[in-house]
């Protein structure tokens, strides 16, 4: 109910931009897109993530166009972020160059390594499908951690935040 009431909100905006009443609006653009998708809401949802769906809906081009815009305003997806502490220490003696290779494998795997101090690092990424990235970054800061305790110290904490 907030939703739809949202959504109409946001097309009483469009109207009054337009120099209309929310009547018009719905007898111009609203009637074709409850019709065509379910409800106004859904509508907003699909023209945010979806540009040109409306006009091939067949709403108006110049409705179509400003209620896309109110649409990627109003309806942004989340964005995640996670964070790993990791602890390597190797005492090999070309440790440098492991950590080196290894981070930037880490690093071009879509990971962000950054430098704390001798022996912490921080993991972090972040994107919009949190069960993902989570499995991501841990399996990344496990691998690392397995591949440096044959010869040294590793660990790794998972940060909420």
């Amino acid at each position: 109910f907030k939703r739809e009431r949202k959504a109409e909100k946001l097309l009483e905006i469009i109207a009054k931009a337009h120099g209309k009443t929310l009547d018009q609006a719905y007898r111009e653009a609203g009637s074709i897109v409850i019709e065509e998708l379910g409800s106004l809401n859904k509508g907003f949802e699909l023209a945010a993530r979806n540009p040109g769906l409306l006009k091939e809906r067949g709403v108006p081009a110049d409705w179509a166009k400003e209620i896309e815009e109110a649409a990627n305003k109003a309806y942004q997806e989340k964005e995640f972020e996670f964070k790993a502490r990791l602890k390597l220490l190797s005492y090999s003696t070309d440790g440098v160059e492991k950590l080196k290779s290894e981070l930037g494998k880490a690093e071009a795997d879509g990971i962000r390594v950054h430098y704390v101090s001798a022996p912490n690092y921080t993991l972090s990424i972040s994107g919009k499908s949190p069960k993902e990235l989570e499995a991501k970054l841990e399996s990344t800061a496990q691998e690392l951690v397995k591949k440096f305790s044959k010869d040294g110290e590793a660990s790794y904490e998972l940060v909420k935040s």
